[in-house]
């Protein structure tokens, strides 16, 4: 609100202690009942998201920073589900969700482009236009039967091969 520069104690999952960091903060997000700040990080030199939890300590400095006109936060993440962003294409996304879940996905579209373009007594086909981050993927893979990725090729593939992975960790014991 003030735009004023913040020293954030950070230590992100692959930083082995905690780091000081001067940050422009530009906005927050909640995703997952987690909160993060999306900002500019002096040391990284670059817009930068970081999850709040893994904060241990936030300053707030007397220094003022200046707010790119530029940014929007709202804009930043568009194209992605969740908070990942993704040097992926964004693309047509179709899934099949079954008909058991639908009005679930129907009022808790998982990105603002959601359309619904078929429906039928077993199923609903849902369109989307984003980029396929890490999180749109996991979310995919959250529904397990309920939800089928019919294209593109490559993301069904994808997905497919995450499942695959997963039965292969369990098969001794389905056999059990």
């Amino acid at each position: 609100r003030d735009n004023r520069k913040l020293t954030l104690s950070y230590k992100g999952y692959s930083m082995s202690e905690h780091r000081d960091m001067t940050i422009h903060p530009y906005s927050l997000r909640l995703f997952k009942r987690r909160w993060y700040l999306i900002g500019y990080s002096e040391y990284s030199q670059g817009v930068r998201i970081f999850m709040l939890d893994r904060a241990e300590a936030a300053t707030i400095l007397e220094d003022p920073f200046q707010m790119p006109d530029s940014f929007d936060s709202e804009g930043y993440f568009e194209d992605f589900y969740g908070v990942r962003r993704s040097d992926d294409a964004k693309q047509k996304i179709v899934v099949k969700v079954a008909a058991r879940i639908r009005d679930l996905i129907r009022t808790v579209p998982l990105h603002k482009s959601q359309e619904e373009i078929e429906t039928s007594k077993e199923y609903s086909l849902f369109e989307y236009y984003l980029r396929p981050n890490f999180d749109f993927k996991q979310e995919i893979i959250s529904y397990l039967d309920s939800l089928e990725v019919i294209e593109p090729l490559s993301l069904r593939k994808e997905i497919g091969r995450t499942m695959l992975d997963v039965y292969l960790k369990y098969r001794e014991d389905i056999k059990r």
